[in-house]
């Protein structure tokens, strides 16, 4: 028996507050067009977020610092400012990706992660629609204990190209051998429509590699050759319902146009 659905995004946070797991010094929420100039913070968590801060606060890298402006209230507490909306310019943030805020450390953190927004099917109707992207991209959730994991396994923004990628295994995957990488990801990591070449694949940054051609689909998304794909599952106790990490990283490997590395959450 199927499990029930999760309860829709809250219309005044738009996140979905009421089964969340976020809590003050670790929550995430997912890009949506009306955050463009104000992120609003998960309700679940606002009257602590609003103790632990003060009218501004400043985030380090990616590109930053970034000082924003908290504005409080008690049915609504929201992120924003200048500092917010150069984040989002230059990050390139256009819906569907999903924004990881980290209190955890002496100074805050902020992390954007391209969340896959499929299950295990190919129906990529609302690909050009980034409010629907926003929406459906809740559907990949992650546990309270894969967020934390997640922050201690994303590598410095230095090591990789484009945005890293969060997905679970499905059995397209591992059992079928078919793996895409979304138009999205594609395009911040600079790979180009038509294009063709091999890639090296590894489980972690110091695992065995795996050479797997690769070619851009017509719709934008980057396919592996499945019988590369299916050599690099060999041995690796892999499985559906695994989330995992996918970041690009450029490589000196002669006859490699790039190294995907991937991370078990």
């Amino acid at each position: 028996m199927a499990p029930p659905p999760p309860p829709p995004p809250c219309r005044r946070c738009k996140s979905r507050c009421a089964s969340s797991l976020a809590t003050s010094t670790l929550f995430g929420i997912y890009f949506e067009s009306s955050f463009l100039h104000a992120a609003i913070v998960p309700c679940n968590v606002r009257s602590e977020f609003n103790k632990l801060t003060g009218d501004s606060m400043t985030f380090e890298d990616p590109g930053g610092p970034y000082t924003m402006e908290v504005e409080k209230g008690r049915n609504m507490t929201q992120v924003g400012g200048d500092g917010w909306v150069r984040f989002i310019a230059h990050m390139r943030i256009t819906g569907g990706e999903f924004i990881s805020f980290s209190f955890r450390a002496e100074r805050p953190k902020l992390a954007m992660i391209y969340v896959n927004k499929e299950e295990d099917d190919e129906d990529d109707e609302d690909d050009d629609d980034p409010l629907g992207e926003a929406i459906v991209a809740q559907r990949m959730r992650l546990s309270e204990e894969e967020v934390c994991n997640l922050w201690d396994i994303i590598p410095p923004r230095a090591d990789f190209v484009g945005v890293p990628f969060v997905t679970r295994l499905t059995s397209t995957m591992v059992d079928r051998h078919i793996m895409k990488l979304p138009k999205s990801l594609s395009k911040s990591c600079g790979i180009k429509p038509d294009e063709e070449g091999s890639a090296g694949i590894r489980l972690t940054a110091r695992g065995s590699v795996t050479t797997c051609a690769y070619g851009v689909d017509t719709d934008g998304r980057t396919h592996f050759n499945s019988v590369g794909w299916k050599i690099f599952f060999v041995g690796k106790n892999l499985h559906v319902g695994q989330a995992i990490l996918i970041t690009i990283r450029n490589t000196h490997r002669p006859g490699l146009r790039m190294m995907v590395v991937i991370d078990i959450i």
